[in-house]
């Protein structure tokens, strides 16, 4: 074997080794890039209890997907679980479709409010926690934290 043979084999060896080296680093590339994405494409649901703008006495549930993608079964709980027992008039939180029927879908940046609690009751209702749970495009479920009223 002369010397430019020799040479040729480790050069050849050499790119092989580099070749598949890249090879793998695109691919995980390319995973990391397909996942972030997906993630970019993912909804986001939160639930917000705020004053009405409309009514000063009132406050509003609004539910918000500020995600680019869209929520699929947005179903919405609250903590404690009595809470919803608990009547305010003429509202009552246990009353409200909300909380009994899931929204289909939520388009992204899409938002639906509804009058909850008149704000002059509020010294009687408990401190409640609002939980948002959905699914992604690919069924997957997200939850969102917890949202409590002021």
């Amino acid at each position: 074997m002369t010397a430019a043979t020799w040479i040729l084999a480790v050069a050849t060896a050499v790119l092989a080794g580099a070749t598949i080296y890249y090879a793998v680093l695109t691919r995980h590339l390319l995973n990391e890039q397909t996942k972030s994405s997906q993630r970019m494409m993912m909804p986001s649901v939160l639930a917000i209890l705020r004053p009405s703008e409309a009514h000063r006495n009132v406050l509003e549930l609004a539910i918000r997907n500020s995600g680019l993608g869209p929520a699929y079964k947005v179903a919405l709980s609250f903590a404690p679980p009595e809470a919803g027992n608990i009547g305010v008039h003429p509202f009552s939180v246990q009353s409200s479709l909300l909380f009994r029927i899931p929204i289909p879908v939520l388009a992204a940046g899409e938002s639906l409010t509804t009058d909850l609690i008149r704000k002059e009751q509020r010294g009687n209702v408990p401190r409640i926690t609002f939980r948002v749970k959905y699914e992604d495009a690919s069924g997957h479920e997200g939850k969102e934290g917890h949202f409590p009223n002021f």
